[in-house]
């Protein structure tokens, strides 16, 4: 962001900025000096700093990355020394000053809630963002790009770091961050449930109608890579053991507890008094939220002109109700047919969300298709193919900081494709964790399972095939946990065969780092699969997939190709035991010819399945909804 001569006044009286009121595509650190001056400095800390000059080592390094650098346009620059004891009261003049701080994020710091920007537009104070706090530094956060940028209201039911039971919180939490690495202005907004990790009480309130009630609600917001999260609290409905539900019951209010928070999420919205462009919502707990946005909120000054945009996760979950719902909720008997929400005599939230959005995705080109089809579209393939005009496939992405085989702290030895022959040490760790001789184990294909165990993963078909495990040429780690029968099944299978099979039932994050950074070859037999994250981490970490040819499976791993010698891992279609068989058998033997093995590691490598590909795909989506 530049900055001619033009003064930036920074009081403890709340004066504004003389900036003109604009969008701006930048993030803006104001830096104002302490009554007691220094010369320089070489970290800023969270108690006290002296700011002499600007060094591209001067702000204290976030854990959680890498590498996080300050760039200076114009290389050093001094403050200028009139100002040199002015504390908070003075102007600070910046001569052509360009700041870049990792390209993206903010400093974490709280005295930017003194600075009262709300009227300007495109800009707002990140206020207690953390613990600690820098007496002389506020740093602002600027959204959007110039004329380009636009302002995202993302509603789900759960997001990383905060609640997750599977790829939906991957989803929430990493498509916003590259999104505002695309300099796009994101919030999301979520449920606090028990042992959502926000520290302090909420930092303010809300009522929020549902119906004939009206609920408390209070607002916890972080500041998370330059998005903002806000949490949603209220005990009645998300202080409990679950997120859905316990010993697999939905629990029976969850009509309720999500018409809660997609009317919150509006409310909140509506609150801040700044205009949103896009409002994109995920399955069926948030499907009411365009629902009300056409019915509620559409004279609403912020909301009224936002686009809609309705993310299917796995349509195997619709959200589906007694209608006697629909007055309880507020939401009255004129939304009973079938271009609302009836289906089949009862409602469903994920109806919602497909009839009364401008545009919807999927998560993979494959199952955009197939959900298309009577096979998987369990029983909306009449409704998708009536929006099929407004509906696409984006292949999720993954987190290339979270799983980086270079820097990937939970491996014995970290390696690239460039040294690859370094993920043989990794192999022998993970064989001494699950108490396999290791030396021995070196030289046999190690298989690796990390998986919910549950028919829709294939287990069903491993446990057709599962007396021919033990015979086959190949050792196997399973890490996982669900159905009970599955469960059994491998504990059984691990304690007839130790030297062969090793089970850990359960989750552990670390121990599945290891199992895609040590194991040969990963298998996902899935029954069906909207995208699949699992099988891109085994690519990226060298590790061949053998998958199904179904949904996110079928668009990232390439088959080995005989004729060329191409490929990137092994696929079958038809979904029998025998023909995973028949394919686990083939990906044994070709482990064998190691020169070919090396290569289609390499290429399964060289992927690019990065999140910041798929943010511009949905960025596309939200210009074409909003056109």
């Amino acid at each position: 962001m530049l900055f001619g001569r033009r003064p930036i006044p920074v009081s403890d009286r709340h004066q504004q900025p003389d900036v003109a009121p604009k969008r701006l595509h930048a993030r803006v650190v104001i830096v104002v000096q302490d009554a007691v001056a220094a010369h320089g400095f070489s970290r800023l800390t969270n108690e006290q700093a002296q700011i002499g000059k600007l060094d591209g080592d001067g702000f204290e390094r976030d854990e959680r990355t890498s590498d996080r650098r300050v760039f200076c346009d114009v290389g050093r620059r001094d403050i200028d020394p009139r100002y040199r004891h002015s504390a908070l009261h003075a102007s600070i003049e910046l001569e052509y000053f360009q700041l870049e701080i990792d390209r993206f994020a903010e400093f974490r710091v709280r005295h930017a809630e003194r600075l009262k920007l709300h009227a300007l537009a495109g800009f707002r104070p990140r206020a207690a963002l953390g613990s600690g706090s820098v007496n002389h530094v506020a740093i602002i956060h600027v959204g959007g790009n110039v004329g380009a940028g636009m302002r995202v209201l993302m509603v789900a039911s759960e997001v990383t770091p905060y609640s997750k039971t599977g790829g939906l919180a991957d989803v929430a939490g990493a498509l916003p961050r590259a999104l505002a690495r695309l300099g796009h202005e994101v919030d999301v907004v979520v449920p606090a449930y028990r042992g959502t990790p926000v520290e302090g009480p909420p930092s303010g309130s809300l009522r929020i109608p549902v119906g004939s009630e009206v609920y408390d609600a209070g607002v916890s917001e972080v500041l998370v890579s330059g998005v903002r999260i806000v949490l949603l609290h209220h005990d009645a409905f998300f202080d409990r053991p679950s997120l859905y539900g316990e010993a697999g019951e939905d629990y029976p209010d969850n009509a309720e507890r999500f018409a809660f928070l997609s009317r919150g999420a509006l409310e909140w919205a509506a609150a801040q008094g700044e205009r949103y462009d896009v409002v994109h919502t995920h399955d069926w707990q948030t499907g009411l939220v365009p629902v009300l946005l056409r019915h509620v909120f559409s004279s609403n000054q912020g909301l009224g002109q936002a686009t809609t945009v309705h993310t299917i996760h796995n349509l195997a979950f619709q959200g589906t109700f007694d209608a006697s719902w629909l007055p309880r909720l507020g939401l009255g008997w004129g939304m009973f047919r079938p271009d609302a929400l009836e289906y089949w005599g009862r409602v469903s939230f994920l109806k919602g969300g497909i009839m009364f959005s401008r545009r919807i995705t999927t998560v993979s080109r494959r199952y955009a298709a197939e959900i298309q089809t009577p096979e998987f579209g369990c029983g909306f393939e009449g409704i998708l193919k009536n929006r099929a005009a407004d509906l696409v496939g984006i292949l999720n992405g993954i987190d290339y900081d979270e799983w980086d085989p270079k820097r990937d702290p939970h491996l014995a030895e970290r390696f690239d494709a460039s040294t690859i022959e370094l993920k043989r040490a990794n192999k022998r760790q993970l064989l001494r964790e699950f108490g396999f001789p290791s030396d021995q184990g070196l030289e046999r294909p190690l298989v690796g399972l990390v998986s919910r165990l549950v028919d829709q993963k294939g287990f069903d078909l491993i446990a057709g095939l599962v007396d021919h495990l033990p015979t086959l040429p190949a050792t196997f780690v399973l890490l996982g946990t669900g159905d009970r029968r599955y469960e059994e099944m491998w504990t059984r299978l691990a304690a007839r065969y130790p030297r062969q099979v090793g089970v850990r039932i359960g989750f552990d994050e670390g121990l599945a780092h290891r199992i895609e950074g040590g194991a040969d070859l990963f298998l996902m037999p899935s029954r069906f699969e909207p995208c699949g994250l699992n099988q891109m981490y085994s690519s990226r970490y060298g590790t061949l997939p053998l998958v199904r040819t179904v949904g996110g499976l079928a668009d990232t791993v390439e088959n080995l190709d005989l004729r060329t010698g191409g490929g990137t891992g092994f696929t079958f279609d038809a979904y029998t035991p025998e023909a995973l068989l028949g394919t686990l058998r083939w990906a044994l033997d070709t482990y064998r010819n190691r020169s070919l093995w090396r290569r289609m590691q390499v290429a399964g490598m060289a992927k690019d399945f990065s999140w910041d590909a798929s943010a511009r795909e949905y960025v596309k989506v939200y210009e074409g909804a909003a056109g």
